[in-house]
């Protein structure tokens, strides 16, 4: 593994080395190989390094890459702004790299201004916005200054693509140009947006301004001009824009402020990405409530997708109206069964008046459930919320809830059910946990709770009544519910021995977290049954000693409590065990384990049974032993051939071999060894790698073998360069020498130009083609090895090409 490890890393340091010293080809590299934080770093590193013109180039390249990071690695902003503001010092004050540095910087420090101004705008309470503002000021005139300067460039650059007279130039300027463009949009768009929130967050000196402004900044995006185009002269090629969307949606506010209709709304039912489209419903809905027009509002509903939007909406109602719009939005919310995203809010949801008395009262109760949880989560009941907890059970299940959705029913009787048991009242929340089981949701759960409510009003009360029909029931019904484990444990506590209920018992899945604790009861029950002689010994021996396998190999070693228990396990074992002649081994066992424990006065882990045989065969491998570890696990293997420990044993042999191909005993182990492994392994890269490992072993012997090998390879297995180098040694063999030729030319182009494996399949094809009796061939492809390969050519290479040339000597 460790070797593993520095190949790994002596690859990606391989890599880093040959991105710097690549410098020309440095970004399409990086680009195949998508090596992007590589790129960037071997740019910086160049830049760096260099001087002159080529600083200004690679500082050029630099900058690029590094404004594609900000727009795609938002969550690293910082990291970048540091690497920026020192590139930018080296860049021409004109530089289109600049420009497109600089509005990515920008943007940077827009965002969270940007963020808390579009939180403000839809929040439920008044929020102080100086400090927003005062940002977005900032980002205004920065975004001013950068348009200017984006204009200035553009336009120059449009000119010098009319008088240029060269081609080559015109297309470069046209490049240059449309880097600007970009820059221009991407400035025109912060300062659009900035002025936007300043008009909308009421924070504007003089709004009228502010709109004209922000009206012209979008008018650049989608239009090239200062001024708005009409709505039907936006090209539909501009629909998968994003600065576009944003753009048509910045109109759509400002002009909803100014009081005018919606006249830019449905543009943005087609323009933008798939999400953009997906939220138009909420950008409509929101810009008819800046207009202060309730109609346009309700008629957008529908429109608006998410319970969280509709939420966003409501606490600009709340604030900025029209208030009259507010009951339907709750409405809708209720409707659409999102009541949890309302109530998520908080408390700043009190303060909205609503004038239908069920209504108000549904959403008070429920977010009274809500701030109360949070006061007390512990699901058991503490005495001083008793009443606090009683009173919510008895609003929550006062509510008319018979014409709400389902989902809302449901809900509110749960929260009522569990408002009952935090209030102690334990008969009323299994009532209210009926209730749930019929409106919806997991009915197993549900009915789990309604018992354990059950279970606890009879503990409470000191009531006799029995529930051991339902009880019953659910265990037919939901045998695999972590309740029922529960069911069962307190059973086997309080009813006498029975065979139900170790088979009960013995049935819990493994996955459950009361597994061991099962099947601990269940040992006890069946030792009382087995020494009345209702159970054959058997039976409690082998669960014993089951446990105790597992006491041994567990933490509960560490634990004085679970050491004593095990203990008292270990001694009903030996007494069922007893002196019969059957059961030696395991008394042997046994006291063995405990006398190992007893003589280290401490709790460990002992290797038992076909354990101990893994163990001695790892223990002979870590000895260097080979030819003890092979005895023990051929014993193993005979004793047990399907056993985890003889496989395991086995897998450790062959990985030994993997490890030391230059071993005397590893051609032995992968031979006779290595298919015994295959035979249990599932299909997969492990199964893979072994076949590769193993298959060359038998060649050229038993090609057969090697073949029926590869044969089971999966398809991305079988088109490595291991597989078709096997496969090419493998036809070679079998006389089949065109497909060698074949899969030799197969090895070559996956391969580096004079490495070991690429002058390996040189050869082998030439050989393929002497077989032929095409000698021309031959020699073209070892005249190439000659001129292409490593100089010298490695002693074995050397010593083949030659045998190979003579062969085509001696030829006619």
């Amino acid at each position: 593994m460790v070797r593993r490890w520095r190949r790994i890393l002596t690859m990606f340091c391989l890599a880093g080395w040959l991105l710097l010293i690549q410098d020309a080809s440095v970004s399409a590299y990086a680009e195949r190989a998508g090596l992007v934080e590589i790129e960037r770093w071997a740019l910086a590193e160049t830049w760096k390094s260099t001087t002159g013109r080529a600083r200004q180039e690679s500082a050029i390249r630099y900058a690029t890459v590094l404004a594609e990071a900000f727009l795609s690695q938002p969550e690293r902003v910082e990291e970048y702004r540091e690497e920026a503001s020192t590139l930018l010092e080296s860049l021409p004050k004109s530089s289109p790299a600049r420009l497109r540095l600089e509005i990515e910087l920008l943007a940077a420090q827009a965002l969270p201004f940007e963020k808390s101004a579009s939180e403000a705008l839809c929040s439920f309470e008044s929020v102080q916005v100086d400090d927003i503002v005062a940002g977005l000021s900032q980002v205004i005139d920065q975004a001013e200054q950068l348009l200017k300067r984006a204009n200035n460039r553009f336009e120059s650059a449009a000119n010098t693509v009319v008088r240029s007279s060269s081609e080559e130039q015109r297309t470069r300027l046209s490049e240059f140009g449309g880097l600007s463009e970009t820059v221009r949009t991407r400035s025109a768009l912060l300062a659009g947006w900035a002025r936007t929130f300043r008009v909308l967050l009421d924070a504007s000196v003089d709004p009228a301004q502010d709109r004209a402004a922000g009206l012209e900044s979008f008018a650049w995006i989608l239009a090239g001009e200062p001024t708005l185009p009409d709505v039907t002269e936006v090209p539909e090629v501009w629909i998968t824009r994003r600065d576009v969307a944003f753009a048509i949606h910045g109109v759509l506010l400002l002009q909803s402020h100014a009081g005018l209709p919606d006249q830019w709304g449905p543009l943005l039912d087609q323009f933008g990405n798939a999400e953009d489209r997906r939220r138009a419903g909420f950008r409509k809905a929101l810009a008819r409530a800046i207009a202060q027009d309730p109609i346009g509002v309700r008629d957008r509903l529908d429109d608006v997708v998410e319970g969280q939007e509709l939420v966003m909406l409501l606490g600009f109602l709340s604030r900025k109206g029209p208030k009259s719009v507010i009951e339907d939005v709750v409405q809708t919310l209720i409707a659409r069964e999102a009541l949890d995203s309302l109530l998520a809010v908080g408390t700043d949801l009190e303060e909205i008046e609503l004038a239908n008395d069920d209504l108000a009262e549904l959403v008070a109760a429920h977010l009274s459930y809500v701030n109360l949880i949070k006061k007390d989560p512990d699901p058991e009941p503490k005495q001083d919320f008793l009443k606090v907890w009683s009173d919510l059970f008895d609003r929550l299940s006062a509510l008319k809830i018979q014409g709400r959705p389902q989902q809302i029913r449901h809900d509110t009787q749960v929260r009522a059910a569990w408002s009952a048991w935090k209030a102690k009242r334990f008969l009323a929340s299994a009532e209210m946990w009926s209730k749930a089981a019929q409106s919806g949701g997991d009915v197993a759960d549900l009915i789990a709770r309604r018992l354990q409510a059950l279970m606890r009003w009879q503990q409470t009360s000191d009531n006799e009544d029995s529930f051991d029909e339902e009880y019953r029931i659910f265990l037919r019904d939901f045998p695999d519910h972590s309740f029922s484990v529960e069911i069962l444990l307190q059973q086997s506590r309080v009813q006498a021995p029975s065979l139900d209920l170790v088979e009960g018992l013995l049935g819990i899945s493994e996955d459950s977290p009361r597994f061991l604790e099962a099947r601990s009861r269940a040992e006890a029950l069946f030792f009382v049954l087995s020494q009345s002689g209702s159970l054959p010994i058997e039976r409690h021996v082998d669960l014993a000693l089951e446990l105790h396998r597992l006491w041994l190999d567990s933490s509960e070693l560490l634990d004085t409590e679970r050491t004593r228990a095990g203990l008292i396990r270990a001694r009903r074992l030996l007494e069922s065990a007893g002196d019969l002649v059957e059961f030696a081994a395991v008394r042997k066992e046994v006291l063995a384990d405990l006398s190992d424990l007893r003589s280290r006065g401490m709790v460990g882990i002992a290797d038992l049974g076909p354990e101990l045989n893994f163990r001695a065969v790892e223990s002979a491998i870590a000895s260097e032993d080979l030819e003890s570890a092979r005895n023990l696990a051929k014993k193993l293997f005979s004793e047990d051939p399907e056993g985890r420990w003889a496989q395991a044993a086995n897998i450790r042999l062959v990985q030994w071999a993997s490890r030391h191909p230059e071993s005397n005993h590893t051609p032995e182990i992968l031979t006779s060894v290595g298919p015994k492994v295959l035979k249990e392994l599932e299909a997969g890269d492990t199964s893979d790698q072994l076949r590769l490992l193993i298959a060359p072993y038998f060649l050229p012997d038993r090609p057969e073998l090697a073949t029926e090998m590869l044969s089971s390879l999966r398809p991305e297995g079988a088109q490595s360069v291991s597989a078709q180098v096997l496969w090419a040694r493998i036809f070679g063999l079998q006389g089949k020498d065109q497909d060698a030729v074949t899969s030799w030319s197969k090895v070559r182009a996956q391969c580096a130009v004079g490495s070991d494996v690429w002058c390996q399949s040189m050869l082998g094809e030439a050989a393929a083609w002497v077989r032929l009796s095409d000698p021309q061939q031959a020699s073209r492809l070892l005249s190439q090895l000659r001129g292409l390969g490593p100089d010298p050519l490695p002693v074995d290479v050397a010593d083949r090409l030659s045998n190979l040339e003579r062969s085509l000597g001696d030829r006619p």
